[in-house]
């Protein structure tokens, strides 16, 4: 039964009740995979996202946005539970299903920031170890790549360079960068 109260202007308040539970969804392994739960307006509450029937830290809106999805993830059982003053409730499982990632990553971007720095863009996120390493990238026309840095998010590198001409046209060749995947996918 659920506990009621209102306030001066008569709106009525009460226990946390779910009107929309989480679904089942796919992801793609390094991807998101998102859950949401709808709750009655007349109800608002605290949300804590379980996987498994543990705390996820931090996952404490109404959207669950879980990334990235690991291979270990396929199955996993995802509920939250809500609370407010006047109670509680759990919404019901969600089970997560991931699909092994068989892409090798490709080049989104390439940017000239200045003579010495180049930025490269990924479609996903890539191992550091091959993304750091100077020998997976070539430029033409002479140009050299001396440092190669990825970003805390690993979908993109600042290749430092060896001072670059002005209007001169360069090309970029990547090869050997693999992604995350549990088994990685390697550039070709």
């Amino acid at each position: 039964s659920d506990v009621c109260s209102s306030d001066l202007w008569g709106v009525v308040f009460k226990a946390p009740s779910i009107v929309q539970q989480p679904h089942n969804t796919n992801a793609v392994e390094g991807a998101v995979a998102r859950f949401d739960v709808l709750l009655d307006p007349m109800s608002p509450a605290q949300f804590q996202w379980r996987r498994n029937g543990v705390a996820i830290p931090g996952a404490t809106n109404s959207v669950l946005e879980f990334q990235p999805v690991s291979l270990a993830d396929d199955l996993a059982r995802f509920s939250v539970a809500l609370s407010n003053s006047y109670g509680t409730a759990v919404s019901s499982e969600a089970i997560l299903s991931v699909t092994p990632d068989r892409v090798a990553p490709r080049l989104v971007q390439v940017e000239n920031r200045s003579a010495r720095r180049v930025r490269v863009v990924f479609s996903e996120a890539v191992d550091p170890v091959t993304a750091q390493s100077v020998a997976k990238y070539a430029l033409s026309e002479g140009g050299i790549v001396e440092s190669a840095t990825i970003s805390a998010d690993g979908t993109e590198v600042i290749l430092g360079t060896a001072p670059l001409a002005f209007g001169k046209t360069y090309t970029l060749s990547v090869s050997g960068v693999r992604d995350r995947a549990g088994v990685p996918n390697v550039m070709a």
